[in-house]
């Protein structure tokens, strides 16, 4: 691997003590009265980060005068060997406080600025890095990790955001008892974040309890895995090897091309044993700078400091640096480390390398722990830690085979589940991002309540139960179950009662609109008798022969005898137009109550019938049912046997069970039977995990998925059939009986034709009267008038 990578690294670390030291020499220009400008540098010279950032110092202030010999100052460089003690930067930043001298720490984990105006973090903010390593969590899909820290007093900012974390002072048999904590928990997915000897301790430790192997995942910090890099040691390394780690991100320039050799050769010639690709952390560094009067200007003319260094721009925000906007994702193997991707802020993550079959998103191939390319998760790993395959135990309710069945094939000694229920869950464990193999076996247990009470004492030997198991309070209190995958709620089904009624042809009137119908036939005839007895011959004749004529004519209006007058005419088509809205009525309502389905409802002194041994009993007892109406069955054929008797024949007259069973029920007996209404008084089915399973949540989401892209309605039509029966009957009206309500506005307006055709007849009747009197009275007059 190319070391100049690795170069990158340090140098984006150093750099912040190059950039620290160019700006105390160019503050030296002003002081034309001081000759020695003191810089105080507290570092760990024991180790490696140490000996590394003396030199980086060094060799920034002899690069500034080799460039600046003019200057007249000299800056005068003073180290503290703090020997690794990390309450240095701390003691340091209390007395700069108190005497107000400036002070400039390298590390990033430091974080005093709030408390002293004077302390200024010449370094990166631990929160970007956080980002960073909260992308590559979700980018997993992993709901939950542990997160391992060192317990410090400099990192108050970090610690409070976590519930426990490891002190920095503890022992191996302090961290072997924490890690036997870990080790209870399911989740195997850890955050690494620790320096000095406790990571490589936590890591030996964690490697013997075989924590780092297959099934395991492991995210390093960047200062952690410099940390351990540092140490050179090959055993570490490989305990630590499939691994994910972040490292800072420095874009190469002919700059740090020639800054990184001038380092690396300084280093070989002072001390050949220290391998610089491995040092890319610092400890707790610190610079100071004595009291003078310069000091709050050096620190203001610091914070406003902008340019372009090697790594970047260099900028202070919130008196820390601002130039690492991004990280490498390197998968930590046997030949050292592998980019497999990088996380930008406000990018996010992007892989190393560009594939068709992968998404701008995704990471290259990983080598996870143990040698497996698979991701491990939650679920995934908990399985893999405990066994090889999930044990799921089967539900074989021989009543209703078609939800779920188990049959033992000799030839391959093995058991083979089918049905609905089979079928949602094997399509749920497919959708998963990772591959469950499943291993199917029988439930022996003879109530669904005592298979889940088994499960919670671990009496039995499943991990999860898959069947016909309904959700209920008192289940949910012993095993997991995932969201319900069937319709919720109970049902009532009832026999079809086929009409045979002879005298169902009056049934789709009532008797007052028979009546009122009547009395408008004879009106009707009346007042055509009188408009056409006097001009049309075909009403006139003997007392019968008028009768027959009035009433065949009114009643059938396509009479052969042709009205003569208009005024009748009017009348008729009046009352053709009434008959014609009451016969076309009348065919609508006899045609619906001949052909729409008569369902009768259990009455209070019928029997109900429900399934032994399940949820339905409960529901059927809180209906206020007495004990002996209530009989139990197991199997849809006893259903419909109990049915087609009914209550009087020692059977039932309604059937109480929930809606899968239903559906199953009329599936096969549609013909015969309908349901009659229901109600949401039940949880569905799902599937039961042990408590605390992971399994739980992911398959839950996967149903949803399953539920919502028609997956498990086209499993439901495959073992059902096509589901029209699922209309309730209850929601079909009964047909209405027509009564004189439902035509008033018709026999208004006929009576007023009716009315106005005898007020007519009247009027000519009276008019005729009198032309015939005055007539009368004009010939006597005339008379008179010729015999005088």
């Amino acid at each position: 691997m190319d070391n100049r990578r690795y170069y990158r690294s340090t140098i984006n670390r150093l750099h912040s003590s190059y950039v620290l030291l160019m700006f105390f020499c160019l503050v030296c220009q002003y002081g034309h009265s001081q000759k020695e400008f003191r810089v105080g540098v507290i570092l760990d010279m024991g180790s490696s980060n140490g000996k590394m950032v003396h030199s980086c110092i060094t060799m920034a202030a002899s690069d500034f005068y080799n460039v600046n010999a003019h200057y007249k100052t000299r800056i005068v460089l003073q180290t503290i060997d703090s020997e690794g003690d990390p309450l240095q930067a701390l003691e340091a930043a209390v007395m700069a406080d108190k005497a107000q001298i400036p002070i400039f720490s390298l590390d990033e984990s430091a974080s005093f600025s709030e408390k002293y105006p004077n302390f200024v973090k010449v370094s990166h903010s631990e929160a970007l890095q956080f980002e960073a390593v909260a992308a590559l969590v979700e980018s997993f899909r992993w709901k939950t990790v542990i997160f391992l820290c060192e317990d410090t007093d400099y990192k108050p900012g970090i610690i409070s955001n976590f519930f426990d974390s490891f002190p920095s002072a503890a022992n191996d048999d302090e961290i072997l008892e924490e890690l036997h904590k870990l080790m209870t928990m399911q989740t195997k997915l850890y955050v690494l974040h620790m320096t000095n000897s406790l990571a490589s301790r936590l890591v030996t430790s964690a490697k013997g309890l075989g924590m780092l192997n297959e099934g395991h995942a492991w995210i390093l910090t960047d200062k952690t895995r410099s940390v351990l890099q540092s140490m050179n040691s090959v055993e570490l390394m490989q305990s630590v090897k499939g691994a994910l780690a972040l490292k800072p991100y420095v874009p190469p320039s002919v700059k740090l091309k020639n800054f990184t050799s001038r380092l690396k050769q300084e280093f070989q010639n002072k001390d050949p044993s220290i391998n610089v690709k491995e040092l890319t952390s610092l400890k707790s560094n610190s610079v100071s700078v004595g009291a003078s009067q310069i000091g709050n200007i050096l620190v203001n003319e610091f914070i406003k400091t902008r340019f372009t260094g090697l790594s970047g721009d260099f900028q202070i925000v919130n008196r820390a640096v601002s130039i690492l906007k991004a990280f490498e994702i390197v998968n930590l193997v046997s030949e050292g480390e592998r980019r497999v991707g990088s996380w930008t802020k406000g990018v996010g993550i992007v892989r190393e390398k560009r594939h068709p079959d992968l998404s701008d998103n995704d990471l290259e191939l990983i080598i996870w722990p143990g040698g497996s390319i698979t991701i491990p998760g939650g679920a995934w790993s908990f399985m893999r830690m405990n066994r090889t395959k999930l044990r799921v135990g089967v539900v074989n309710n021989s009543g209703f085979e078609e939800f779920a069945s188990l049959k033992y094939d000799p030839q391959i000694n093995t058991y083979r589940a089918m049905g609905f229920c089979v079928d949602v869950f094997e399509d749920a464990l497919k959708a998963l991002p990772y591959e469950i193999l499943v291993k199917y076996g029988p439930v022996e247990e003879a109530t669904y309540d005592s298979i889940v009470y088994q499960i919670y004492l671990q009496l039995q030997k499943y991990d999860a139960i898959v069947g016909d198991i309904s959700i209920t309070y008192n289940r949910s209190r012993y095993v997991d179950f995932t969201t319900p995958y069937t319709d919720i709620g109970v049902g009532t089904i009832a026999r079809v009662k086929r009409n045979k009624d002879l005298w169902i042809f009056t049934k789709p009137v009532s008797v007052n609109l028979c009546l009122m119908t009547a009395a408008f036939f004879i009106v009707t005839g009346i007042v055509i008798w009188l408009i056409e007895k006097p001009v049309n011959k075909a009403f006139q004749g003997s007392l019968s022969e008028q009768a027959g004529t009035i009433f065949f004519s009114t009643l059938f209006f396509g009479y052969r005898e042709n009205l003569s007058s208009n005024l009748s005419k009017f009348v008729m088509l009046t009352w053709a137009f009434l008959v014609l809205i009451l016969t076309s009525s009348y065919t609508a309502t006899l045609a619906s109550m001949l052909t729409v389905q008569q369902i009768g409802l259990a009455s209070r002194g019928d029997s109900v019938g429900y399934q032994s041994g399940l949820v339905a009993k409960t529901i059927v007892s809180n209906l206020n049912f007495t004990d002996y109406r209530l009989r139990p069955y197991g199997s849809a054929k006893d259903y419909a046997d109990a049915l087609s008797k009914g209550s009087k024949n020692d059977g039932v007259d309604g059937i109480i069970d929930e809606m899968p069973y239903i559906k199953s029920f009329l599936s096969k007996y549609s013909q015969d039977y309908a349901m009659v209404n229901s109600a949401p008084t039940t949880n569905g089915f799902g599937f039961a995990f042990r408590k605390g399973s992971p399994l739980v949540s992911e398959i839950s989401r996967e149903i949803l998925k399953l539920r919502e892209d028609g997956t498990i309605q086209t499993l439901e039509e495959k073992w059902y059939n096509k589901p029209e029966y699922l209309v309730e009957q209850e929601t079909q009206p009964k047909p209405q009986v027509l009564g004189v309500d439902n035509f008033g506005g018709l026999f208004i307006i006929t009576g007023v034709s009716l009315g106005l055709a005898l007020f007519v007849i009247i009027f000519c009747f009276i008019r005729k009267k009198l032309n015939l009197a005055v007539t009368h009275l004009q010939f006597r007059s005339e008379r008179a008038c010729i015999n005088e």
